[in-house]
């Protein structure tokens, strides 16, 4: 099965275009207010939009909250029919009752600091997880590899995120078979700032195994 590719942190409407040219098939829109890759909400629709009136892909797109209000959370998921939402389990702000209230789809981020088999996220009923590294303070994004082999004993369906680019992204698809792969600082030009070649070679890469 060909891996599947999310690209996060997404900002502009040319940038979410290449990412369906090149073949991905996630696209994650962050509004963490600690996020340099954070849109606000008349952005975010507007990007959402956009993706959805091309009819030539199936690309899935993800609402990402990191430290964001409750007020914030409601007010953008009811504005943005999303696929999915996703929340990062280490958020000391973390309201999960309010996330698991949403008619969307979870995705829950897990920091990967130790080996971990499916009975370590029993506490996520959820179709999909992303397993990404821990940097304090950070919600993703922070360019830093986990040990891959902590993640071998992992069956269910996951995203493999944490310091991926185009260079080790084959490789980690080697070593693990994840069901797909999520970058966000790996094809970045310069913080926050998305690179069109960069996300073409990876997920050239990604999908080449």
């Amino acid at each position: 099965m060909t891996v599947r590719v999310k690209i996060c942190g997404i900002k502009t409407i040319d940038v979410a275009m290449s990412v369906i040219d090149s073949g991905g098939d996630f696209i994650g829109i962050n509004f963490s207010p600690v996020s340099k890759r954070s849109v606000d909400l008349k952005k975010g629709l507007e990007i959402f939009e956009s993706i959805k009136k091309r009819s030539d892909h199936s690309l899935n797109v993800v609402g990402l909250f990191y430290r964001n209000s409750e007020s914030e959370i409601t007010e953008t998921v009811s504005k943005i029919p999303f696929d999915f939402v996703q929340f990062v389990a280490h958020d000391n702000t973390l309201n999960l009752k309010l996330f698991q209230s949403l008619k969307q789809k979870l995705i829950p981020q897990v920091s990967v600091k130790e080996p971990v088999s499916d009975l370590s996220f029993v506490n996520y009923d959820s179709e999909l997880l992303i397993l990404d590294s821990y940097k304090e303070g950070f919600g993703g994004g922070s360019g830093h590899v986990f040990e891959w082999e902590n993640a071998k004993a992992v069956r269910r369906k996951y995203l493999l995120a944490g310091g991926l680019n185009p260079s080790n992204v084959a490789r980690a698809v080697d070593v693990l078979h994840p069901f797909g792969v999520d970058v966000a600082s790996g094809v970045e030009s310069s913080p926050g700032v998305k690179d069109i070649k960069l996300i073409k070679e990876f997920i050239n890469n990604a999908k080449r195994i």
